[in-house]
């Protein structure tokens, strides 16, 4: 493996990495969402009568691991093999 092999070895393994740590500090779903239940505040008096919260929907993007992260990492990971066959050197033999 040459140095322009490694190079852009590297640059895919950390554009995998920058991608999965998005993914993990955005909520690490595992399937993408397009909103969220949100519990509204209750009064004190609803608290004390022991009523149950009310939900609201939120709209809300969050990306999944299944059809986003792991689509991304696929292709990264394909075109780094690309850049891996074309950036290889043949070697000269010497009879």
């Amino acid at each position: 493996m040459n140095n322009k092999q490694k190079i852009a070895l590297l640059i895919g393994f950390i554009f995998i990495l920058a991608f999965a740590g998005y993914w993990q500090l955005s909520g690490g779903e595992i399937l993408s969402k397009d909103g969220v239940w949100i519990e509204k505040e209750q009064s004190d008096l609803d608290k004390l009568l022991g009523l149950e919260p009310e939900m609201e929907f939120k709209e809300q993007f969050i990306i999944g691991l299944i059809p986003h992260t792991l689509g991304f990492t696929g292709i990264v990971v394909a075109i780094t093999g690309i850049l891996l066959f074309f950036l290889r050197t043949k070697k000269k033999e010497n009879k």
